[in-house]
């Protein structure tokens, strides 16, 4: 809405000033492609690392983690019985 909007004073533009919007355009969609491309990148290198970890034979980061004992998982094996008993 805003984009459309900067335009109206305008009025008809002027060969400098259709220059800037095309400029304007096109910087903007090479940093929302940078962002939209890289983000869910950064966001998941831990998954990245692992992977091409687990490629070349190497251990993992949770496999090193569960070695030191620093994130430990525990088993559940006893299960929840209901009771007979209403409220």
């Amino acid at each position: 809405i805003v984009w459309p909007l900067l335009s109206v004073p305008a009025g008809v533009f002027s060969k400098g000033y259709w220059s800037l919007w095309v400029f304007i355009s096109i910087a903007w969609s090479f940093v929302a492609t940078g962002v939209i491309i890289w983000l869910p990148i950064y966001e998941s290198r831990d998954t990245f690392i692992n992977i091409f970890n687990s490629i070349l034979g190497r251990k993992s980061m949770k496999q090193e983690e569960n070695k030191d004992g620093a994130a430990e998982t525990t088993e559940v094996t006893e299960t929840a019985v209901p009771t007979d008993q209403t409220l």
